[in-house]
């Protein structure tokens, strides 16, 4: 499933070659790391548990990703591991605090919107995940009218960094998938996957000085536009 968000954008023809720009959401448009990192200190006051929280939501989200667990079997395990190691009883209404908490923190980063709204091109969102939850995301934090097409794992079948998501993402805009942009900011999930389906991919990657042979790099949004125009 493909929801459509029934944005009017105007596409440019120029020399670009690029007729859509995808993008990856969390970590990308929205900074969901700062946004999970205060909820479950919120959750937890007097502890540092965010590395913990962090290492099994990548755990028990990726055997939810690959098929072996349901999503609420992944957000159960996580809660129950979190207090086993704690040494405590997991409350049954832990994970709804929490996600309450969690909601209540989204914000964009600051370079997403002004990049969203200044782009004359189909600007879609390609991202792991249920279509419920992340559309709430893109409403939240003002990022939805800026966004044509959202596309989820869980309504797709089938994950990044698969090429059949890259592909849906394609098909969704009408377009090849040498006429579309990647961006994410996880180089072995968004950009080097969408290379290898065809698409432009591109690492944003905000934290480090790396940039990988081959692959296009940029440590802001902001410099998309100049990539774009040179792809």
């Amino acid at each position: 499933m493909v929801r459509n968000l029934d944005v009017d954008h105007s596409e440019r023809h120029g020399s670009s070659l690029i007729r859509a720009v995808c993008f990856d959401l969390d970590g990308t448009l929205v900074d969901s790391d700062a946004a999970r990192d205060a909820a479950v200190s919120a959750m937890f006051p007097a502890a540092d548990v965010t590395g913990l929280w962090r290492d099994l939501e990548d755990r028990h989200f990726n055997a939810y990703l690959a098929g072996e667990i349901s999503h609420s079997e992944q957000r159960r395990r996580r809660v129950a591991d979190l207090h086993a190691a704690l040494g405590r009883p997991a409350p049954s209404d832990w994970f709804t605090t929490y996600l309450l908490e969690y909601e209540r923190a989204w914000i964009p980063f600051p370079d997403a919107l002004p990049t969203l709204a200044g782009l004359d091109l189909t600007v879609g969102v390609l991202t792991n995940g249920r279509m419920d939850q992340q559309h709430a995301k893109l409403k939240a934090t003002g990022l939805r009218d800026h966004v044509k097409a959202l596309l989820t794992s869980h309504e797709l079948g089938v994950a990044k960094p698969a090429p059949e998501a890259f592909h849906a993402a394609c098909q969704a805009f009408h377009a090849r998938p040498d006429e579309v942009m990647y961006v994410g900011d996880r180089l072995d999930v968004d950009a080097r996957p969408a290379i290898v389906a065809g698409l432009h991919g591109v690492w944003l990657n905000r934290r480090t000085a790396e940039r990988p042979a081959g692959i296009a790099t940029i440590t802001s949004l902001l410099q998309l536009p100049h990539l774009i125009d040179v792809a």
